[in-house]
């Protein structure tokens, strides 16, 4: 028995001295020729996602590449990313990142004023669009005060602590106050769910629901704006992470209008994505 907790002991503190490893600050890179920049990752279909082989891939991965190279060629110094870990659910994702020194959260999150008291952000890398989505027998709504009447005995589905669980707060407020609303894990959650319960609708991003046609799911969206503007992405970070003094001077307007940005957005999430995003 005692050998038995020996071993997990010894087991754990690897696996922390492992981890702890790939937590490097950027001033720590600075002293040396190469270091070595944490990820933690929440998968979005064309933002992040890993394939069969466990392999990544999608948006910000080449973003993440495009960094590396950067820092590269501006300090000389060579960055190998590890991805520490993925979280699954949101709302962990948020608090991991908020408590996890020296690491980069990648993922569709979305730059708030409330978020930025508790971690911080780089600059916006895409603007996306969020839209209301439900089953393909669904009625058509063509306005959000119809919602009560087409939608009455539907059950909403949103991501627990994301920005789309407040805009069906207002929407419950404003037009729907018996709507009961479901919180789910992630995005694609959400979708598998509203494909299995036809009485169902929700907000996603705009990248999910590329995802969903891509995949021929039985779903269709709405002619209904749910916000005035576009939410913007960002990566994300503790609040005393330095890392960010290098992706400021990276992640600039310029780099956003570059070909090589725009083919990276065309290769994950499509050419039509372009035309329907504010670059």
């Amino acid at each position: 028995m005692k050998k038995s907790i020996l071993l997990l002991v010894s087991t754990l503190l690897t696996i922390l001295s492992s981890e702890a490893v790939c937590q490097e600050s950027w001033s720590e890179v600075l002293k040396k020729e190469e270091g070595t920049l944490g990820i933690i990752y929440y998968q979005q279909p064309g933002l992040i996602q890993k394939d069969n082989t466990g392999e990544l891939s999608g948006l910000c991965i080449a973003i993440l590449n495009d960094f590396a190279d950067f820092v590269h060629k501006k300090y000389g110094k060579k960055i190998t990313i590890k991805y520490v870990a993925e979280e699954p659910v949101f709302s962990s994702f948020l608090e991991k990142i908020k408590t996890t020194p020296n690491i980069v959260g990648l993922g569709n999150i979305t730059i708030t004023p409330e978020r930025k008291k508790f971690i911080q952000f780089t600059e916006s890398y895409l603007t996306n669009p969020v839209i209301l989505l439900s089953h393909k027998s669904a009625p058509d709504i063509t306005a959000l005060d119809q919602c009560s009447e087409k939608f009455k005995d539907y059950t909403a589905l949103v991501i627990g602590q994301s920005t789309h669980e407040l805009y069906m707060a207002s929407i419950k407020k404003k037009y729907f106050p018996t709507l009961a609303v479901k919180k789910i894990s992630s995005g694609l959650e959400v979708m598998d769910e509203m494909t299995k319960n036809p009485k169902s609708f929700g907000i996603i991003d705009l990248t999910e629901y590329i995802y969903a046609v891509r995949s021929k799911l039985p779903l269709k969206r709405h002619a209904v704006k749910i916000t005035e503007k576009n939410e913007e992405l960002g990566f994300a970070m503790q609040l005393n992470n330095d890392w960010q003094m290098p992706w400021k001077e990276f992640l600039t307007p310029e780099y956003k209008q570059s070909i090589k940005y725009r083919k990276h957005i065309v290769n994950n999430l499509g050419s039509s994505f372009l035309s329907l995003v504010e670059m």
